[in-house]
């Protein structure tokens, strides 16, 4: 009897263990790093609209909105393993496949090499710089002289801002500020214009609420100027009514950027987040949370003349959807 009793506490305590084992398999959740920028930034409310919108709707898989410097960061971060997930410039997956500008160190450049990689089309941004209406101030060369805010350091914002004041030789006190700062320093006056790359900015929104802004226009002449520069930069309007004040179309230059992935990142947590974000009903979620998700989609070709592979766990979703929105 005593041994009846022995057995059966041990058939008990065992179904116990495995038990309690089953169910921490099954709560088992793989985190998802998505990087996107500082609050205020666009990135940061894409990657918050991701996380948010299809972290419910895919068990076992918890997205988070990372904070960080943005694009330059983000693409950086990515290559080293500290993301899983980012936004960021097609002229950065250019410099992380050659090897230069960002990447010219010879070790950060073979980590992207073998770790960045593709997902999809983000969407294509523009760059632009705001100042207040009545500033006198018209056209980039009226920024000589003035103190003008490039982004927070790291940002793309920073990268493109630099790279377009530089261009045009222009000589200005530069100031890199958080996005979410800028709004503040211009209504002190401790700053005179503010560099932004994608729109619309909750930052530039929030000034547009209570300050008269504008958006400095570019000539196409200026934007062939800059293609010399770098041939990622091409010609389109900023569409009237993007901001408060904003009443016309804007001649801006403008870039693509996409989503990237560490190579390490599951193939098929990568399928299935996929697999929901392009369901009517979420795709709609996302735009809701910021309007450059509608730009969302496959891209696989134009990524990969950068010099990089697509994630093989993109390569499959789209090879599995052909109704998946094509960015060309």
């Amino acid at each position: 009897m005593k041994g009846l009793r022995k057995s059966l506490f041990l058939v008990l305590a065992l179904s116990l263990v495995l038990g309690i084992s089953g169910v921490a398999l099954a709560q088992k959740t793989t985190q998802v790093s998505f990087g996107g920028s500082s609050s205020g930034g666009v990135m940061y409310y894409m990657a918050g609209a991701f996380a948010n919108s299809v972290t419910p709707r895919t068990p076992g898989i918890n997205i988070s909105n990372i904070t960080t410097g943005a694009a330059v960061d983000n693409a950086i971060k990515v290559s080293l393993g500290e993301l899983d997930l980012a936004v960021t410039y097609s002229s950065l997956v250019y410099e992380a496949a050659k090897g230069t500008g960002n990447f010219s160190d010879a070790g950060l450049a073979a980590q992207a090499q073998e770790n960045l990689m593709g997902v999809g089309k983000a969407y294509d941004s523009d760059f632009y710089i705001v100042v207040f209406a009545n500033s006198g101030i018209n056209g980039i060369e009226d920024l000589n002289g003035k103190t003008v805010a490039c982004g927070n350091p790291g940002s793309g914002a920073q990268y493109i801002a630099d790279m377009v004041l530089d261009a045009f030789k222009i000589d200005c006190k530069r100031e890199y500020l958080a996005f979410s700062d800028t709004a503040y320093a211009m209504k002190e006056g401790r700053i005179d214009a503010v560099c932004q790359a994608g729109s619309p900015s909750g930052a530039v929104t929030e000034l547009s609420e209570t300050e008269s802004i504008k958006v400095l226009p570019f000539t196409m002449e200026q934007i062939e100027e800059l293609k010399g520069i770098s041939p990622f930069f091409f010609a389109a309007e900023m569409a009237a009514g993007r901001y408060k004040g904003v009443d016309e179309p804007v001649l801006l230059p403008h870039f693509r950027n996409y989503i990237i992935a560490n190579k390490n990142l599951d193939p098929d947590v990568l399928y299935k987040m996929l697999e929901v974000a392009f369901q009517e009903d979420v795709l709609a979620e996302l735009v809701a949370g910021h309007r450059n998700w509608a730009q969302f989609a496959e891209d696989t070709a134009a990524f990969e003349a950068l010099g990089l592979k697509v994630h093989p766990g993109a390569v499959k979703y789209f090879e599995d959807h052909p109704e998946a929105p094509r960015a060309y």
